[in-house]
């Protein structure tokens, strides 16, 4: 009421229109209040700003996943880079020929690991072939041991590949600071050493040629390893009555090479036993004998092999007139060790190493088992030439004359039934190889009679 004195007093009739102009911002002023009601509701207001950072914005951050594939992406690359990488196993890629190659499988084809091949060469091409490997005398004797990707291996085949050989450079098996560097078109011959058992190594396995490749499309050369041959003297049959002496001379089931008990070599053979172990250096094998002719002379070929041609050893090879013999009778074949039968007499030839050379060689006669005992006095002094050669192969060509052994006769004070053995050098008796028969011919001048 009092607003309406006011609105009386004339004076501000001017005020009027400002009042009408008030009036307007009476309206905004009435609308001021809601707007402080928003201000009321702000805290809703920025309860939306809150949503959109949470929830909905997740789904954003899902869309990094999507990006998950490009990491794929970059495991496919690490999948090229080792294809491009792959030039790495070019360390397997062979080396450059020249070489000599060769893959050592059995009759079937099938590859055949943890063998040795001893190599020789290269043929001496400036001798003459006389049909009696004079080409072959004297030249580089390598034994080479398979390369299976074996961890530490050190020896001169290059091809990881068991059963498989690459070979570009010989290492002497008498002296390592010999070597060959293979050449190309050089010949060479080859036999496995060491192989499975079951199947020939050495003198029974026999040579193999082969020529060094001069490029890489030459054909691999196959060595075939073939089964060990049954040891001839299985079938013989002792012709004697004494009881000593088994009916057949190498047991079924007996082994190719073993030890011997500690037995002296001068006591009397059928108390010889087995042994399971021995000195070192002492295993023999592949005992192999002849006798050859050379006009009206007779020279006695033998050869085997042995387990390291360095240190002080030595070898007794022993050929008696009586058959060969085995024992104890008793004993499974298993642990049967050869026992020479000398109550017919015989021969040995002793051979001694000092160090790497053969210094002693001499070749003894007896008439039985006591003459053994003082063999000593019944023996002549061979000379080194008879050493036709000497690795961890040994071969020996010995005269057989009046200084020697004597003239044919019937039976031949030589001997038939040929034993090899080592010793430890003071007449301990230590390893044993299997014996073999020593075909005669004309050094014996006994009569035959034919069925």
């Amino acid at each position: 009421m009092g607003a309406s004195p006011a609105m009386a007093e004339g004076e501000i009739v001017e005020p009027a229109p400002d009042a009408t102009v008030t009036a307007p911002a009476e309206t905004s002023a009435p609308e001021a209040p809601p707007a402080e009601a928003p201000p009321a509701e702000a805290p809703p207001a920025e309860a939306p700003p809150a949503p959109p950072v949470p929830a909905p914005e997740a789904p954003a951050a899902e869309q990094p996943a999507p990006e998950v594939p490009p990491a794929p992406a970059e495991t496919s690359d690490a999948v090229d880079t080792p294809a491009t990488e792959s030039p790495v196993p070019a360390a397997d890629v062979p080396p450059a020929p020249p070489y000599l190659r060769w893959n050592v499988a059995d009759e079937s084809g099938a590859l055949v690991g943890d063998t040795s091949i001893t190599v020789e060469g290269p043929r001496d091409d400036a001798v003459a072939d006389d049909g009696n490997d004079s080409q072959w005398q004297g030249v580089l004797s390598s034994t080479v041991v398979d390369n299976s990707g074996q961890e530490g291996y050190a020896g001169s085949d290059l091809d990881p590949v068991a059963g498989s050989f690459l070979v570009k450079q010989l290492v002497s098996d008498t002296d390592a600071n010999v070597t060959h560097d293979v050449a190309a078109a050089e010949h060479f011959r080859v036999r496995p050493a060491v192989a499975p058992e079951g199947l020939a190594v050495g003198e029974d396995a026999g040579w193999q040629e082969l020529v060094s490749a001069g490029s890489a499309d030459d054909a691999v050369t196959p060595v075939t390893l073939v089964p060990t041959p049954a040891p001839a003297s299985a079938a013989r049959v002792a012709p004697t009555d004494d009881p000593g002496i088994v009916a057949l001379a190498a047991p079924p089931g007996a082994a190719a090479f073993g030890y011997y008990g500690r037995q002296s070599d001068n006591s009397n053979p059928t108390t010889w036993t087995f042994a399971t172990s021995a000195p070192g250096k002492s295993q023999v094998l592949n005992l192999s004998t002849s006798i050859q002719t050379s006009g009206p002379n007779f020279n006695l070929a033998l050869e085997f092999d042995r387990e390291s041609q360095t240190g002080t050893n030595a070898w007794y090879i022993e050929y008696t007139i009586a058959p060969e013999r085995w024992g104890p009778a008793a004993s499974p074949a298993a642990s049967q060790v050869p026992q020479p039968d000398r109550s017919q007499g015989g021969t040995v030839i002793y051979i001694h190493q000092q160090g790497n050379t053969i210094d002693v060689l001499r070749i003894c006669t007896y008439t039985s088992i006591a003459t053994y005992a003082t063999i000593g006095a019944n023996c002549v002094n061979l000379p080194a030439s008879v050493v036709v050669q000497q690795t961890t192969h040994v071969k020996l060509l010995v005269p057989l004359n009046a200084s020697t052994i004597g003239a044919p006769g019937c039976p031949p004070k030589l001997g038939s039934t040929a034993y090899v053995r080592a010793t430890t050098g003071d007449d301990q008796l230590t390893g044993w190889g299997t014996p073999a028969e020593l075909e005669l011919g004309n050094y014996s001048t006994c009569g035959k009679i034919v069925i």
